[in-house]
């Protein structure tokens, strides 16, 4: 069933500085006197103008909310300076909500609201969840807990994505001096106390105090391989909030996986995301909450979603595996530690040594791209393992595996470093490797150190 809908194309807000955002709403029309509509509020995505929303509002209009989008400040039409989730974007969700129950002509249902976005606009929808009350629950997609941690994760500055937010604002918005700044001062590890500060401010795990005191229900989907707003983070926050909460971990990069539910029916993100708010906002009984909240889509079957109770589950295993030393070899081992194998952990006597080289053969492909081909054409990223530099690189191999495996979460390396330099960046990669010696990338990660002691392990 269809409702009919006014949409609402050329709105204006008047924030309390005077800056003027722009925004559009699609707005159901009653049936019978009295009748109240749950509200949704958007924001934009970073780089993204205002009408991203535009055809997922009417669709969602026609089933009985008031979906209404704006454009923040900073972007495109909107006035004022792009504020990167800071202090006015905060107060300005608010002023937002305020002006949109003041059109009493629309019949917002003032017991039932929501905040949501994709991106940018799930940063801001967690923000506002936290500091309005409100706000009944939100909607989360590919968004961020720790804006230090996805800028600055492991020390080591998000460069590509970095780059290219930093490009988007100066060619689509209105860039201001501490944006390009801060960013410039995690590239060079300048000001980094202060830097990291600025971003604190603008990130929902600040606040998971007064999101917890709420017992907010939060909705939460986030793509395996998002390298700006990495699940990593997100799994943490969210293990952490402890009120009603969902999360979907899905196969591709940062907002890919929900990109397709803004134009086409039948995307399962927005799916989900429709059963939450029939829950939260309608109180209709469709069962969202007695399902497994913890939801994860198989790579090799976009089909199949594996649920789990919590995470980390008692559904999988941790393994553990040591490395053993190279030495003159060609590759060290990787011995489980939960066999017999004794591991001399002594790293003095067992250091292996690598020199810096500006290629190892070991790579995780072009960035964005090798992801693209990866997650949607099935192109895996692969390397020759028997010609990766043995110099500048280390390998360590595990005997064949008897069986086939499933992966699920993040792998993580634990390493003793002696630097014979203040500055290094380590890259680890995982790889699964065929008896050819053919290694297909699992995962990646880089950390780094500014200001080690050389000769001192860290």
């Amino acid at each position: 069933y269809q409702r009919r809908v006014h949409g609402h194309y050329e709105l204006k807000f008047t924030m309390n500085d005077g800056v003027i955002l722009h925004g559009d709403a699609s707005v159901p029309v009653p049936e019978k006197s009295g009748e109240k509509f749950p509200l949704i509020i958007w924001a934009n995505s970073w780089g993204v103008p205002e009408f991203e929303y535009i055809l997922r509002g009417i669709a969602w209009a026609e089933a009985g909310y008031i979906m209404v989008e704006y454009e923040t400040r900073g972007w495109y039409l909107s006035g004022g300076q792009i504020g990167t989730a800071g202090p006015l974007d905060q107060a300005d969700s608010i002023t937002v909500l305020d002006a949109i129950l003041n059109r009493t002509e629309w019949n917002v249902d003032v017991n039932n609201i929501a905040f949501a976005g994709i991106s940018y606009g799930a940063g801001l929808a967690a923000l506002a969840g936290a500091h309005d009350n409100r706000v009944k629950t939100v909607l989360l997609m590919s968004g961020w807990a720790s804006l230090q941690d996805a800028l600055y994760g492991k020390e080591t500055p998000n460069l590509i994505y970095g780059n290219l937010l930093v490009l988007l604002a100066k060619l689509v918005g209105k860039a201001p001096a501490d944006l390009v700044e801060n960013y410039d001062n995690l590239l060079h590890h300048t000001n980094v106390t202060s830097t990291l500060a600025w971003a604190a401010v603008r990130s929902p795990i600040t606040y998971i105090d007064k999101i917890n005191a709420k017992k907010l229900p939060v909705f939460v989907s986030n793509n395996f391989l998002d390298e700006l707003f990495s699940p990593e983070y997100q799994i943490d926050w969210w293990q952490k909030l402890q009120g009603p909460k969902y999360l979907l971990l899905n196969q591709g990069l940062h907002a890919t996986a929900e990109l397709g539910g803004l134009i086409l029916p039948g995307n399962y993100v927005f799916d989900q995301a429709k059963l939450w708010i029939d829950y939260w906002l309608k109180g209709i009984q469709n069962g969202v909450m007695d399902l497994p909240p913890v939801v994860m889509q198989l790579r090799n079957d976009f089909n199949v979603h594996q649920r789990f109770e919590t995470w980390p589950s008692i559904q999988s295993n941790l393994t553990k595996w040591s490395m053993s030393y190279r030495g003159t070899k060609e590759h060290g081992g990787l011995v489980l530690e939960n066999s017999n194998s004794k591991i001399n952990r002594n790293v003095t006597e067992n250091a292996d040594t690598i020199y810096f080289e500006k290629s190892t053969g070991l790579t995780a492909g072009v960035p964005l791209i090798g992801d693209l081909l990866q997650v949607y054409v099935d192109v895996p990223i692969t390397v020759e393992i028997p010609l990766v530099s043995r110099r500048g690189a280390l390998v360590y191999m595990s005997e064949h595996l008897p069986s086939t495996i499933r992966i699920a979460g993040s792998p993580q390396v634990f390493l003793t470093v002696t630097p014979s330099n203040e500055r290094f960046q380590i890259v680890s990669y995982l790889y699964s490797v065929d008896t050819l010696g053919i290694g297909t990338l699992i995962a990646h990660g880089p950390f780094t150190c500014w200001n080690c002691t050389v000769g001192v392990p860290t």
